[in-house]
């Protein structure tokens, strides 16, 4: 995280290797998968109006985040065969925008 004159900035980055899970098979016996791993990087900037000098927006936060900028998809295939994906979700990158006033 780095801070200077009112602005924030920070990156995390999460980086996973493929791991083994269970899922339900036939008969809704528990079988063994594996969930495949990735990195997930999100970003944050903010800026604090408490530091602009401007005396009527102080108290005024405003941050804008942005999840997953990596695009990664969350992939489960079987432990039999890799190639059979049994679950895969896809969701994309979010932006989230957010004010915060303090009185």
């Amino acid at each position: 995280m780095t801070t200077s004159d009112g602005f924030e900035f920070r990156v995390a980055a999460t980086k996973r290797d493929d791991y083994l899970t269970e899922e339900r098979g036939t008969s809704l016996a528990l079988v063994d998968a594996t969930k495949q791993g990735g990195t997930l990087v999100d970003a944050q900037i903010g800026y604090d109006f408490s530091e602009s000098g401007i005396e009527s927006l102080e108290g005024l936060r405003v941050t804008f985040q942005a999840q997953n900028l990596t695009d990664e998809d969350d992939i489960q295939a079987s432990q039999a065969d890799s190639r059979q994906i049994t679950q895969y979700q896809s969701y994309g990158t979010n932006y989230l925008l957010g004010f915060n006033y303090t009185f």
